[in-house]
């Protein structure tokens, strides 16, 4: 099964769910998800101090994650020639 990461629309259905008292199953089974992919996304992405679930933090704190990981990272030339010149 290939994992499909969390698209903006489910973010702000999750949102909505949640604001309408659902829990963690019953929104897994809305949105179409694993339980635990939804349990994730809210630990994650909800608020410190709050700990309301804000879909547009979430894509923000997503994108942040996913440019400081390191299958990212781009290399260039000059670092080719430094690791070959090891």
């Amino acid at each position: 099964m290939r994992y499909h990461q969390i698209t903006s629309d489910e973010r702000y259905m999750i949102a909505r769910l949640r604001r309408y008292d659902f829990n963690q199953a019953e929104i897994a089974e809305v949105v179409g998800r694993h339980r635990s992919s939804i349990s994730r996304e809210l630990q994650r992405n909800s608020g410190v101090s709050d700990h309301a679930y804000r879909p547009s933090k979430a894509a923000e704190r997503t994108r942040g994650r996913r440019s400081r990981s390191r299958r990212n990272r781009q290399f260039t030339a000059d670092h080719g020639r430094l690791v070959e010149g090891y």
